[in-house]
C-alpha cells in the first residue's frame, strides 16, 4: 500500500474512543518530544568575557584559575587554555538531554559561532534578525527587568533579562545559516527513518518503533506488532515534536553582572521615564554584593515543520521510492523554523559551601541555567510544551505528577488534566481533551534540580545556614503533588502547562 493512502487514513479514524476506566494505569503511555543540542562557542565572546572579569574581580579570577588548576589537574593538563569564559563548553558535552526529552543529537555538537558570523555582511544578519515589537512591549522589559538578576552564591536558579554582547544579536542568523546550508532538517528526518545507502531498503522504523512505544502496555506492543502501516500513523505525533536547541553559556562573575544592570537601569530610566530603574539597579548591587560567579545561557529553539503537505511527500520519498539522505536533500523538503529565544542564569556555588571540584560546580550551574532555558521557552511557546503523564493519586484526590523545580514549577502555576483520545484501531492520537486545571500544592514541589542531592549533602556537611531547607527535604518526594479532587480518578490522563503565574 502506497504511504500516501496510509499517512491520508490516519487522519480520520472511524470511530473515536477515550481510554476506559480498565485500560488506566499507573504510569500512562506518552511519547516524548525529541530534542537536539548545540552549543555555539564565541573564542572572541569568550576573551570579552575574561577581560570581563579581570577588570571587575581580578582577586576572584586568578583565585578562581588557580582552584581550577588546582581541583582539575587532569582537565587541565589536557587544555592548551585555561578561561573561566570556555569552562561551560567544555563541560556541555556532558550534560544529559532532559528526562522529558529523546535525545536525537545529530554528530556536530559544537558550533563556531564566529567562523560564521565573518562570512555574513552586517545587511545579512539584519535580515535574518527576529522582528522585534517596541514601544509597551519594551516599556514592560524595562519595569521587571531587576527581578532576579543574579542567580547568587546560593546557586538557586534565576532569569536574567540583559542583553549580553553582540553574540546575542547574531547569533540567530547565525544558527539559521548553519541549519539551512548544513541541512540539518533532512538529517534530522533522516535519523528518524534511519537512511543508510548501504541497506536494503535505505530506511528502518527501529527509531519511530522505540520511541513510538517505549512507554506502551505489553497489550498495545503485541497489537502493534509487525503493522508497519501503524507505526506510520504514530510517526507523525514524534516528528511534529522534534527541536534544536541552540545555546551560547557565558560564564561571569556577579560585579560585572551587577555593573551591568545599573548601566541598563539607568539607560532604560532615561529612554522611558520609568521611575525608581536607577535606585533598582544599585538595590542590585547593595543585596547581592556582587560576589562569586554566575553561568548564563541564552537558548535559541528551532521547530521541525511537519505540515500535512510534508509529511506526505516525505513518507512516499522514503518509502515508496526508497529514497537516501542525498534525494531528502535534494528535494528540498524539510525545514526548521524558529520558535523563540530565552535566557536564564544559575549561580556557581561558592566553594566555602563544598569541597568538589571547581568544573563540577560550574556543570551543575550550567546544566541548572539550559534547564531554566527551556523551562521558559515552554511557558512562552506553547507549541513547545510537553505532556507529562500522573503517575498516582493519593486518597485526597491530589494528582502525582514526576515534574518539579527542575521544569520551572512554582506555586500558582496552572496545569491542565488531559485525556488523550486515540484511533481505538491504531492507536494514533487524535486530539487531547482538558478535563480540568490543577496548581501544585505549596511544599510539595519535587526538587528534581541537576545535583540536588550533591547540594544537599553540601549544605548538611557545612552547616550552611543560608541553605533552603525545604528544598533540600524535597529531594525525596519522587514526584510534585498537585491539588486534586476527591473521588475523581486521573490515573492514565495528562499534565500540561496552561498558565504560569
Amino acid at each position: 500500500m502506497k504511504f500516501t493512502k496510509i499517512a491520508l487514513a490516519a487522519l480520520g479514524a472511524a470511530m473515536v474512543l477515550p481510554m476506559s476506566a480498565q485500560e488506566k494505569k499507573n504510569e500512562s503511555e506518552f511519547m516524548r518530544s525529541s530534542l537536539y543540542t548545540i552549543l555555539v562557542v564565541s573564542k572572541e565572546q569568550n576573551k570579552r568575557l575574561d577581560d570581563e572579569t579581570k577588570n571587575a574581580a581580578e582577586n576572584e579570577y586568578i583565585s578562581m584559575i588557580k582552584g581550577y588548576t588546582k581541583t582539575d589537574e587532569k582537565r587541565a593538563a589536557n587544555e592548551t587554555e585555561t578561561t573561566l569564559a570556555s569552562i561551560p563548553g567544555r563541560i556541555f558535552a556532558g550534560i544529559p538531554i532532559p528526562e522529558q526529552f529523546n535525545n536525537h543529537n545529530l554528530g556536530l555538537r559544537i558550533l563556531d559561532y564566529d567562523s560564521i558570523r565573518a562570512t555574513l555582511t552586517n545587511d545579512q544578519v539584519n535580515a535574518l534578525k527576529p522582528k522585534k515589537s517596541g514601544g509597551a512591549k519594551a516599556l514592560g522589559f524595562a519595569k521587571k527587568f531587576g527581578a532576579g538578576m543574579l542567580g547568587g552564591a546560593s546557586g538557586a536558579q534565576k532569569s536574567s533579562l540583559l542583553v549580553v554582547d553582540e553574540v546575542d544579536e547574531g547569533m540567530i542568523p547565525v544558527m539559521i545559516t548553519y541549519l539551512d546550508k548544513n541541512n540539518v532538517a533532512d538529517s534530522m528526518i533522516g535519523k528518524w527513518f534511519c537512511l543508510n545507502e548501504a541497506t536494503t531498503p535505505h530506511y528502518s522504523d527501529s527509531i519511530i518503533k522505540y520511541r513510538a512505544f517505549q512507554n506502551a502496555s505489553a497489550q498495545q506492543l503485541a497489537l502493534f506488532k509487525d503493522k508497519p502501516s501503524e507505526t506510520l500513523k504514530r510517526a507523525n505525533e514524534l516528528l511534529d515534536n522534534s527541536y534544536v536547541l541552540a545555546v551560547n553559556l557565558r560564564f561571569r562573575t556577579n560585579k560585572a553582572i551587577v555593573a551591568e544592570s545599573e548601566a541598563l537601569a539607568k539607560e532604560l530610566g532615561n529612554q522611558f521615564g520609568v521611575g525608581g530603574l536607577v535606585s533598582l539597579g544599585g538595590g542590585i548591587a547593595s543585596a547581592a554584593a556582587g560576589e562569586g560567579f554566575s553561568v548564563q545561557a541564552v537558548c535559541n529553539l528551532f521547530k521541525i515543520d511537519w505540515n500535512d503537505e510534508t509529511k506526505l511527500a516525505v513518507g512516499e520519498l522514503i518509502y515508496d521510492k526508497n529514497a537516501t539522505l542525498s534525494d531528502l536533500i535534494k528535494a528540498d523538503l524539510c525545514k526548521l523554523s524558529l520558535v523563540g529565544q530565552a535566557k536564564e542564569i544559575s549561580g556557581v556555588r561558592q566553594s566555602k559551601f563544598s569541597t568538589k571540584p571547581f568544573s563540577e560546580l560550574v556543570e551543575r550551574a550550567t546544566a541548572r541555567a539550559i534547564d531554566g532555558g527551556i523551562a521558559r521557552l515552554q511557558r512562552e511557546h506553547e507549541v513547545f510544551r510537553t505532556i507529562t503523564p500522573i503517575s498516582g493519586v493519593d486518597e485526597e484526590g491530589n494528582i502525582l505528577a514526576k515534574i518539579g523545580m527542575k521544569e520551572g514549577l512554582s506555586v500558582g502555576d496552572k496545569y491542565e488534566i488531559l485525556e488523550r483520545i486515540e484511533d481505538p484501531e491504531t492507536g494514533a492520537l487524535i486530539d487531547y481533551k482538558s478535563k480540568g486545571t490543577v496548581e501544585p500544592v505549596k511544599g510539595k514541589i519535587w526538587n528534581n534540580r541537576y545535583g540536588a542531592s550533591e547540594e544537599a549533602s553540601e549544605n548538611a556537611s557545612s552547616n550552611n545556614k543560608d541553605a533552603d531547607v525545604s528544598a533540600d527535604n524535597a529531594i525525596n518526594f519522587g514526584a510534585s503533588t498537585f491539588k486534586g479532587k476527591k473521588g475523581e480518578d486521573y490515573r492514565g490522563y495528562y499534565l500540561r502547562l496552561k498558565k504560569k503565574k
